[in-house]
């Protein structure tokens, strides 16, 4: 392990390996998937890139409500079921509704 003086840190010692280089790869890594599942931003910007992602989730469950007396509901992707939401009662339901179809929207993405 190396040992570096850099200004940024008022003189301290920063010990360098190959492991924290590893770590900063595999986080961009991890931001370039995320960027090509959802859209590039002009940044590279996680923040800006979720919060499109987010924008669009948004819309695409934007004026949807559960019906009179509805407890559950049947989320598919791909026209295939991969969850089911059942509650005691349509008020519990109402409670969850639009974080339950946000993110429902978002995995759809």
């Amino acid at each position: 392990m190396s040992q570096t003086t850099c200004s940024c840190t008022r003189g301290w010692v920063l010990a360098t390996s190959y492991r924290p280089r590893l770590i900063y790869a595999k986080t961009w890594d991890r931001v370039s998937r995320f960027e090509q599942r959802y859209r590039t931003s002009a940044t590279s910007s996680l923040l800006e890139a979720t919060r499109d992602a987010d924008q669009q989730a948004a819309a695409l469950v934007r004026g949807l409500r559960p019906l009179p007396y509805q407890c559950g509901v049947l989320l598919c992707l791909g026209g295939q079921p991969v969850q089911l939401e059942s509650y005691d009662c349509p008020r519990t339901l109402a409670a969850v509704w639009d974080a339950l179809l946000h993110a429902a929207a978002l995995d759809a993405l």
